[in-house]
């Protein structure tokens, strides 16, 4: 038996060694390039997750008014926050899309706005209705759009609230465009098949998920963790300290033309779509968490603190402005939540109090809508 054993590892060994020398002389005499896939990139959270992030040191330093050690979230099958999808035949469905200020990461469960609309809206109008959190962190309006078409309008939705600013102005200004080649931020997904960073995610989300999740927990691998897990890296590692220039006037004009774009294809279909511009602490003088915050962009890109804050109340404009062309309802919270650690924990994202303030001040926005929906409903005039 060990006889047939070790000739039949000599005969796989020799075998492998006749593959691997065929493929190289004929990678001499046929020269290939890398096979590589592109696919059209759908950023969305991982779904059927459920995660306990704990809080950092490093974070805990960079906000303010937030008053949690750790954080608990789920994810359902379409990637949407849980709660999502409570009712199987709702009166109305109502989309939240956006980056991580709609995602609302750090805010209890039950208080994150996009679910608590929709149960400030049932107590108020007795519907029944699916509020559901499709927030994505990092992503930017092009995003939305690619996961409106592709993921939101099958769920047939009445109102879509789109909520996006700093993601943009980030992408445009260090980037330069919509269309790059970030790792993370592109709308193409490029696919080596000789791809280490493809091998290490496939090891680290699909083989050993769970026993990954387990010890990148622990502080000793913190490091590692944020040098080779995608979901932490650092996502402008490889461009820090490349100082960048962009144009005031044309990164307005093509987050205008995004907007537009999310605008045209709701009412195509027939959707609601409602409009909110960001709130922040991005106030003339800037107070010391803020300040620490965007340190980091003048040392690495050289935008300074004055200048940001300059194009990011421009894109709040250009917010109002697409709402007020198109005569679609605007929620504008930059106007409405005061620039305080009282509501918002670091630069634009809210605490629980300011989460539900949002909350109340969405619902009444929405009142209209939901009330001429009840009143074609039940016949009412």
């Amino acid at each position: 038996m060990m006889n047939f054993l070790k000739s039949l590892l000599v005969s796989l060994l020799v075998c492998a060694l006749f593959v691997a020398g065929m493929e190289w002389i004929l990678g001499k005499k046929f020269p290939k390039s890398p096979i590589v896939s592109r696919y059209i990139r759908l950023r969305e959270s991982p779904v059927n997750e459920h995660r306990v992030l704990p809080m950092t040191e490093s974070f805990r330093k960079e906000c303010d008014g937030l008053g949690k050690d750790s954080v608990e979230y789920r994810t359902d099958g379409n990637g949407f926050m849980e709660p999502s999808i409570i009712y199987p035949s709702p009166d109305q469905t109502i989309v939240f899309m956006g980056g991580s200020t709609t995602f609302c990461k750090w805010v209890d469960e039950k208080n994150r706005y996009p679910y608590l609309v929709g149960r400030l809206l049932e107590e108020k109008t007795g519907l029944r209705i699916n509020s559901i959190n499709a927030g994505v962190p990092g992503n930017h309006s092009m995003h939305s759009l690619n996961a409106l078409v592709n993921k939101i309008l099958p769920l047939h939705p009445d109102i879509v609230v789109l909520h996006h600013n700093i993601n943009d102005l980030v992408t445009l200004m260090i980037l330069g465009s919509y269309w790059n080649d970030h790792f993370r931020r592109s709308l193409i997904l490029t696919d080596s098949s000789y791809s280490w960073r493809g091998f290490f995610m496939f090891v680290r989300y699909r083989l050993l998920r769970n026993t990954c999740d387990y010890f990148l927990a622990f502080p000793f691998f913190e490091n590692l963790t944020t040098k080779y897990q995608y979901r932490n890296q650092d996502e402008f590692d490889s461009i820090r300290g490349k100082m960048v220039h962009w144009d005031d006037d044309e990164i307005a004009s093509e987050f205008e033309k995004s907007l537009q774009n999310f605008v045209d294809v709701c009412r195509g279909r027939g959707i609601r779509v409602v409009l909110m511009t960001q709130p922040n602490r991005f106030t003339e003088v800037p107070d010391p968490i803020v300040r620490v915050k965007m340190n980091g962009l003048a040392s690495d890109f050289g935008i300074s603190y004055e200048s940001f804050r300059r194009d990011y109340l421009k894109f709040n404009n250009v917010i109002r402005r697409v709402a007020k062309v198109n005569d679609v309802p605007l929620v504008d919270l930059a106007n409405l939540v005061p620039p305080t650690s009282g509501y918002i924990y670091d630069t634009v994202h809210l605490n629980d109090n300011g989460s539900q303030e949002v909350a109340a001040m969405i619902t009444e926005h929405l009142m209209p809508i939901c009330r001429a929906f009840l009143s074609v409903g039940t016949g009412k005039s």
